[in-house]
């Protein structure tokens, strides 16, 4: 499985001095259509899970998400209080769930890279239970 979240920032992270558009609220938007089609490209037999705050499914660009949902791709809404960036670790949600072999999770922002692929596959086909890369 790959899990990701998308939420309406109540903060958004001001860290990343390198991106001009750091302030754009709409941000975590833009790549989503790349990063599920390069998953269904690369991870095949591994679902796109995507945690969603509910106010998402107001958003002007839901219908992106919606257009998404054929195979391998599907969101689930979590109704909690937050004050910050805590729906980023919904992602690890999928950790209780039964059945889930393998848990990948990533930001929403972030297309898979040559990198990350080599090791979630390496990672997959050894004995250990839990990885990490950070690129």
């Amino acid at each position: 499985m790959l899990s990701y979240s998308l939420f309406s920032p109540k903060i958004l992270p001001q860290h990343r001095i390198h991106d001009k558009y750091k302030s754009d609220s709409d941000r975590y938007w833009y790549n989503i259509p790349a990063v599920a089609l390069t998953n269904r490209i690369l991870y095949p037999e591994h679902e796109m899970l995507l945690h969603i705050t509910p106010d998402i499914l107001e958003h002007r660009l839901f219908p992106v998400i919606e257009a998404l949902i054929e195979q391998n791709f599907s969101y689930r809404t979590i109704d909690m209080e937050y004050a910050g960036t805590e729906p980023a670790i919904w992602r690890m949600m999928p950790l209780w769930r039964r059945g889930v072999d393998f848990l990948h999770t990533r930001d929403i922002d972030s297309v898979p890279t040559e990198t990350e692929y080599r090791f979630t596959r390496a990672f997959e086909n050894s004995q250990c239970s839990i990885g990490t890369l950070r690129t």
